[in-house]
């Protein structure tokens, strides 16, 4: 008798295919809050166009219908707003880390199912496709409940499109466990909204300059013109986050809360860069994010360090 291929019974694996065989699958991954896993997609694609060959003579038929009632009552108004991509099994291209056109993908791949034609899938040019020099990553995390800090660090094997992998689990991490809603005892809310401040030292260069000209002079909130520093206060986009990995020994990328106000920046540029240790300090005390990115010769890493105060109780 044929089966069912295995990627389609991890995924629908009872009579009514509303259980799940394995907490790793596709749709596990989704709804428990992992977010879009290209790895299991793709495993699931397979299986599900297999299903199709394997329904020739409609012996499948029933099957496939109850799977495309569960497929079309969850997914179908599937949105890039309610969903994130998994940082560890995204794709390396520019294009791959757009959640849209995963969903443009997936919906053709309902379609095929709905049609018993794999063809909808097989001829078409799709943006989103398997990416076979995909590099290793790694993500870690330390957390020191004594001191109120927690160090995530980031890890890739490839300096192609760095930014955006390091965007994509930038966003991932305040998706998953924002700043304000961090639930780790005792540490209280970092305050909300987040933004993020980009220190300069050094001019950029023409080119990158004219790129984000538009982006930066809006947000130009300190500067020392004697010791050539200036400090944004920016969204974290592509442009910021290039052009600070693109020198991190001169540009510095943080978040800090506001308790003292901007004044506090003028003690920033003050001390900076003699006393560059300062920087750090001030964010432990009033509580932020520090990033510090390193080029290695063989990785990129990039350290997230995380500083909160002991949370007060009112009386």
């Amino acid at each position: 008798m044929t089966r069912i291929p295995l990627d389609v019974l991890r995924n629908f694996s009872n009579e009514n295919f509303e259980d799940f065989v394995d907490d790793e699958n596709f749709r596990y991954c989704l709804w428990a809050g992992k977010g879009w896993n290209d790895r299991e997609y793709w495993k699931l694609e397979q299986g599900l166009l297999q299903l199709i060959e394997l329904n020739c003579n409609r012996e499948f038929q029933d099957k496939i219908n109850n799977i495309l009632e569960k497929i079309i009552y969850v997914y179908f108004g599937i949105s890039s707003d309610w969903y994130f991509i998994d940082f560890e099994e995204c794709d390396t291209q520019k294009s791959n880390n757009d959640l849209s056109i995963r969903i443009e993908r997936f919906k053709f791949l309902i379609l095929a199912l709905m049609t018993n034609d794999i063809n909808l899938i097989k001829n078409k040019p799709f943006e989103y496709s398997p990416d076979k020099t995909k590099p290793q990553k790694k993500k870690s995390e330390k957390l020191d409940l004594s001191n109120y800090t927690k160090q995530i660090t980031l890890e890739i094997n490839s300096s192609r499109q760095k930014s955006y992998y390091f965007l994509a689990e930038i966003n991932n991490i305040f998706h998953t466990n924002p700043p304000t809603m961090i639930k780790d005892p005792p540490l209280y809310a970092i305050s909300s909204p987040c933004y993020f401040f980009l220190l300069t030292t050094s001019l950029p260069t023409k080119e990158r300059i004219q790129k984000i000209q538009g982006e930066l002079e809006p947000c130009k909130i300190a500067q020392c013109d004697e010791k050539g520093i200036t400090i944004y206060q920016v969204p974290l986009d592509v442009n910021i986050f290039s052009l600070y990995i693109s020198n991190p020994k001169s540009n510095r990328l943080f978040y800090m809360c506001l308790k003292r106000g901007y004044s506090i920046f003028n003690s920033i540029l003050q001390s900076y860069p003699n006393d560059e240790a300062k920087l750090q300090n001030l964010i432990k005390q009033e509580g932020g994010i520090y990033f510090d990115y390193q080029d290695l010769e063989n990785k990129q890493v990039l350290n997230l360090h995380f500083y909160w105060k002991k949370y007060k109780k009112s009386t």
